[in-house]
This record gives structure tokens, C-alpha cells and sequence, in this order.
């Protein structure tokens, strides 16, 4: 898998992450929690306190993102945490994987976002609530999924659930 960043995609981002005191050395993780799937959608909260965790045990600077569309839904969970994170701005396709590049971890719900990390050599934890990965997950070493187990209804292929995925 391979997608190519240009030159100027990549200056957009060192920008941005400039602006916010982001500096090449600090440790980056990005931070996809939307889905269009409610079935494959972690909770906001729970996404806050991981953000937060990884912030303050790792001294990560945590960059939200979204795609069209997502971006209030983004802001409501950057709102639920307990200490400083960013919000990426509306980014182009080519300035979102830069930004993935650039990322030395990214952490997701089962979204594009994490084939868009893998292409970028980027590695990725997914999130896959119910669903089952065995369908869903990007191939080669620099991926890890997780899925809650011992649900009676998996594997799962609904779009929405109303099971409060841990």
C-alpha cells in the first residue's frame, strides 16, 4: 500500500504543528475517533482519558483528526479531555497523510484513516469495538488491532450497536 506526499503537503503540516509548538523531536500521536459506523465508534470519553493517558505516561502530543463531516463530533470529544491536545485543521487528503508521515503513532476507530497511517509506513492501533478484524484490518507488521470479546453477537457486521463497548 503507498501513497505519495508532496513537497507542499508536507510543509502545510510542518507548519501547523510549528504554530502549535509541535517540534520534529517530540513524540506525535495521532488520534482518529470517528467512524461512519456507530457499531465501530469507541466512546468520546473513553477516547478523552486515552488521550490524556498517553499525553501525560508517554509525553505524547496528541493531534485529533476528522474527516469531512466529523468535525464536531471531533471538538465534542477534545472538549471531554483533561489536559492539552490539538485539533487538526480542515485537512486535504494529500495534507492528512502527510500529517500521518509524520506521526509516530497513530490510534483509531476501524476507519480509511488507518490505511491512509499504514501507506504512510506510520504504525497504527485500531480500535474495532465489536466488529470483527478478520475482515476489516490492513495487512503487514505495523498494525495491531484490539476487539472487545465475549459478545454474543459477534462477529458483528451491523452498522449501529447498542452494546457499550469497553
Amino acid at each position: 500500500l503507498f501513497f505519495s506526499v508532496p513537497d507542499w503537503a508536507e510543509r502545510n503540516v510542518f507548519d501547523f504543528l510549528s504554530n502549535i509548538g509541535i517540534k520534529r523531536n517530540n513524540f506525535l500521536i495521532t488520534l482518529s475517533v470517528t467512524s461512519i459506523w456507530n457499531v465501530c465508534r469507541w466512546p468520546k470519553e473513553y477516547f478523552a482519558r486515552l488521550a490524556d493517558m498517553l499525553g501525560e505516561e508517554f509525553k505524547a502530543k496528541i493531534v485529533f483528526t476528522y474527516g469531512p463531516g466529523e468535525e464536531e463530533y471531533v471538538r465534542q470529544t477534545v472538549s471531554l479531555t483533561k489536559n492539552k491536545h490539538y485539533l487538526s485543521p480542515p485537512f486535504s487528503l494529500k495534507e492528512f497523510a502527510a500529517l500521518l508521515k509524520r506521526a509516530n503513532l497513530h490510534i483509531g476507530t476501524n476507519s480509511g484513516h488507518v490505511y491512509v497511517a499504514i501507506a504512510q509506513k506510520t504504525p497504527s492501533f485500531t480500535i474495532y469495538g465489536g466488529r470483527s478484524p478478520v475482515n476489516w484490518s490492513p495487512v503487514g507488521n505495523l498494525f495491531v488491532g484490539w476487539t472487545q470479546e465475549g459478545l454474543e453477537c459477534q462477529p458483528c457486521e451491523a452498522r449501529d450497536c447498542d452494546k457499550k463497548i469497553k
